[in-house]
Parts: structure tokens; sequence; C-alpha cells
């Protein structure tokens, strides 16, 4: 989770074990999380820290109300997110944490998803090494099972393959947090597995492989020149910050029509247009219907309060509330 609401969400669905990644500010965030806390006794609710002005604010609210607030260090990159820049800085935020009251410290946090550039696996390979190491310095002040979580949806192999092999504390669970499996895409997180596949042997062996789910149906409502269409949907109805959706099927009056690859592209998007490139010798006429692939399917699920569950030939199945 990312906020005390999404949180409140997960709690209310009954998710027994909730990491909210991302640090607990602000007043108001802070007694939602006394709310839950005290209405969902048994789940175990943790956030993250990277500050001492954090930690101090967290102690004094928690402890005034008589609760005990369960927290990760976050440890970041220069440059990057969230997180103390160093081991050190780290490890000193780490024995605060131990010794104000109302909290409790339950392990390490990071995400290598902020390392960048043409070659970042060294990067990502020596960020996980350092927190391994760290998290063997840390492991004297937590008590019981010590928690060890990064791993977005790109890196989560190389992840779970050098923290498996690193020394770390003896009560360690390891978290991955490769959330795009749920619905995968058609963008960069397929190009991201198709990278994963290629340099690590155990997903080669795996049986089967991630498949798109979620797609965007639109229709054609303007064809004003021979190469150029618009359909009914924008920036407000799907992600665009990674591509563009692009064309996967296309249907007229109920029956699929056959769709050269490349014969019609997405190559604009405003506020509710999506502007189409058409090929030559495209049969494309208003009141057609076009289903696109998606890319980065996090900021389109966030646009949608519904969503339809289909079979293969779209009948509809059911419907799917979206709580972001």
């Amino acid at each position: 989770m990312g906020s005390a609401w999404q949180a409140s969400a997960a709690m209310a669905s009954g998710i027994q074990r909730v990491l909210m990644v991302n640090q607990l500010v602000g007043k108001a965030n802070m007694q939602v999380v006394a709310q839950l806390k005290a209405h969902y006794r048994a789940v175990d609710f943790i956030c993250c820290v990277d500050s001492e002005v954090n930690v101090r604010a967290l102690s004094t609210f928690f402890a005034d109300q008589g609760q005990t607030l369960d927290v990760l260090i976050e440890l970041g990159v220069p440059g990057g997110r969230c997180g103390c820049r160093s081991v050190n800085d780290a490890l000193a935020l780490a024995q605060r944490v131990s010794d104000l009251p109302g909290l409790r410290l339950r392990g390490l946090e990071l995400y290598e998803g902020v390392l960048h550039g043409d070659d970042p696996q060294p990067q990502v390979e020596a960020l996980l090494q350092q927190a391994a190491a760290l998290a063997c310095r840390m492991e004297p002040l937590v008590d019981g099972e010590f928690i060890l979580t990064g791993a977005g949806t790109v890196w989560y192999d190389v992840v779970c393959n050098i923290w498996l092999a690193a020394a770390k504390p003896r009560r360690c669970r390891i978290v991955i947090r490769p959330g795009c499996y749920i619905t995968h895409d058609r963008g960069i997180y397929d190009l991201a597995q198709q990278e994963l596949i290629a340099r690590d042997p155990i997903a080669c062996d795996l049986a089967g492989d991630l498949t798109s789910a979620l797609e965007l149906m639109a229709m054609v409502q303007s064809v004003p020149e021979a190469d150029r269409a618009v359909v009914n949907f924008g920036k407000r109805d799907c992600a665009f910050d990674a591509g563009l959706p692009q064309p996967i099927a296309h249907y007229r009056n109920g029956q699929e029509l056959a769709l050269r690859a490349e014969s019609i592209v997405s190559t604009g998007i405003m506020d509710q247009h999506c502007m189409l490139r058409l090929a030559p010798g495209s049969d494309v006429q208003v009141g057609d219907i076009l289903l696109f692939g998606t890319s980065h399917p996090c900021l389109t699920f966030d646009k949608w309060k519904t969503l339809l569950l289909v079979d293969d030939d779209y009948n509809v199945l059911d419907e799917l509330d979206t709580l972001f």
C-alpha cells in the first residue's frame, strides 16, 4: 500500500498483513492508522521511516495513544526517492527507533526500481548486497522476525537471487512486491518480463508466462482524413506516461475484423481523444470498436471505479470495484 487510505481499503477487504511502503506523515494520517489499529486488532500494519523528525513525531503520537507502531527503516540511494542515503544514517535511525516509546523496529525496506541507466543491474545488485549487510547489523535491534523487503515488477528475480544467497538475520522473512503481475501489460512490464526471462534460468523453467489482462475498449468517433482517425478515450481514461495504448483488436457490428500489424497506431493523446495513424488501405469507420493494450497498468487502474471482468469473447462475467 502507498497511503493510509489504501491501508484502510486493504483492511476492510480482509487483508491481515498490510505493509504501507511509505512514510506516515501528518497527524490526520496518523489518526487514521491509530483508528485502524484499534478497529482491526489482528492486522499486522507496518510503515516506513527515513528521518528522525518523522520518527519523533510518530513516537509522540502513538505513545500518547497507548499504541505501538511497527516500522521499517527505508534505505535509499542518492538522487532517488525516499530512504536514508547511507548505511550509517540508516543504522543510526534504527537505533533511535529502538530507543523511543510507541515504536517497534521490524526490519529494512528499499525500492531498487529507482536505479536506471544503460545497465543498472550492477547498481541494483550492489544496493541489495549493501542492504543484506545492513540487515545483519540491525538484527540485534529487532525482536523476532526480521522483515527484509524490496523488489518491484522489474528486478524481483535479482532481489530474490541476491538475498537468498547473502548472509542475513537468522529469522529473516524476505518480502517481494512485484504488483503489476496482477494484470501485466503490453508495454514496459512486458519488456521487463522478457528481459527477466532472458537473464534468469529459473524463469525459463517455469511453466506459462504473464499475459496482459487489462484492456481498454473505445469507439471510433471521427475519421476526418484518410490516414487519421480519432477514438473516444484520452488522458482521463488511461496511462500515457510509458507509451500510448495501442490497438490489439478491431470490431464492427459485433464481428472481429483482421488487424494488420502497424496498420492502426496511436500517435497522440489529449484529455478525451486519442489520435490514430491509419496505414494505406485500412478499413476504419465511425462507430467501429477498437480494443487497446496498455502500458503501466497502475495509472489506468486509478482512473476507473469499476472494471469489467470478461471472457475470451468479451461477455461480461462480473464487475470489479477499484479502491485507489
